[in-house]
């Protein structure tokens, strides 16, 4: 089913759509009307500046690599990678690819020149090269996802974990990503407790956890997610939206992965609230996309418990 769908022919719609993404993409880069902030601080360590940089150190080989090539070069080749991984990785879950491009955060992503998009893109290969039994290339995608722990990582795990295949293989992914995360020590010692040590310097207004306003109080949301009976796809994404609600941070951008789901188009247009609401609310508004996971938490448990309670009640004896 996979492989059906990533081959399936495009519409005549979402091609138009993908052909408008990349336009506006170059339109930020032509125009150089794009902010390309994080992406400049990729590029930045090649040059040794690490102050924005919270990330794996296993990419930096590539940072260095883009860094040799012109500016508008290397950023066409980012943004290209950014919107096929986004449109592979629907395809692999079963997304909406209307749904994904038109969002919010896909623009986001293009316009800071965030990872976001390429990070999508490796997790779409990941679960790909996990049912075609391709250990090694499911290891070396799993590597680079994880460099993105928040969100990659998170995902990766959760559909690590998921995967109908045996535990021996399941550890055998695992080979790749433990001697690049032990290579990346040895070449940079320490380098994990100088990133958490700038965590500071995270930008905190796009931030949607619940955890920096209730704290551990947020772990509850956890407890449903595992105790209510509910198909296998529900409660995935009911656990990657609570791991959203309840890590310590969450950017509103790296909405997009959870967007490669098929989670409707009502959390995609609760997307928009965080370039809505900072006319409002100056800044913080952008707080308001935590609405998107929370809604879909809301609506996926609702549903399970209205599922449960009509099958308990035609169980009781009349």
């Amino acid at each position: 089913n996979i492989n059906q769908r990533i081959l399936r022919k495009f519409s005549i719609f979402e091609l138009s759509l993908i052909l408008f993404v990349l336009l506006l993409a170059f339109y930020f880069l032509i125009t150089n009307t794009g902010s390309y902030y994080d992406y400049q601080n990729y590029l930045a360590t090649a040059g040794g500046d690490f102050e924005n940089y919270f990330y794996g150190y296993w990419l930096l080989p590539l940072f260095k690599f883009l860094s040799f090539l012109p500016f508008e070069v290397s950023y066409s080749i980012w943004i290209l990678l950014s919107i096929i991984g986004v449109v592979f990785a629907v395809r692999v879950f079963n997304g909406n690819l209307p749904l994904a491009l038109i969002s919010y955060q896909m623009s986001f992503s293009l316009f800071w020149g965030q990872i976001s998009g390429i990070i999508c893109g490796f997790l779409g290969l990941f679960w790909w090269a996990l049912h075609q039994k391709k250990w090694w290339l499911a290891g070396i995608a799993l590597l680079i996802v994880a460099a993105k722990p928040q969100t990659g990582g998170m995902f990766a795990f959760l559909l690590w974990i998921f995967a109908d295949i045996e535990w021996k293989d399941k550890l055998r992914v695992l080979i790749i990503p433990i001697v690049g995360v032990i290579i990346s020590l040895v070449v940079y010692p320490g380098w994990i407790m100088d990133v958490i040590a700038r965590s500071g310097n995270a930008y905190a207004w796009g931030n949607i956890s619940l955890y920096q306003w209730i704290g551990p109080w947020a772990l509850l949301l956890i407890l449903p997610a595992l105790i209510v009976p509910m198909p296998k796809q529900q409660r995935f994404l009911l656990l990657a939206v609570t791991g959203i609600l309840t890590i310590p941070y969450f950017l509103q951008t790296d909405l997009i992965t959870l967007f490669l789901f098929p989670v409707g188009w009502i959390p995609v247009m609760l997307g928009y609230l965080p370039a809505i609401m900072p006319f409002f609310l100056g800044y913080e508004g952008q707080h308001t996309g935590f609405l998107v996971p929370f809604f879909i938490y809301i609506s996926i448990l609702t549903t399970q418990l209205i599922i449960l309670g009509k099958f308990v009640k035609s169980k009781k004896p009349t």
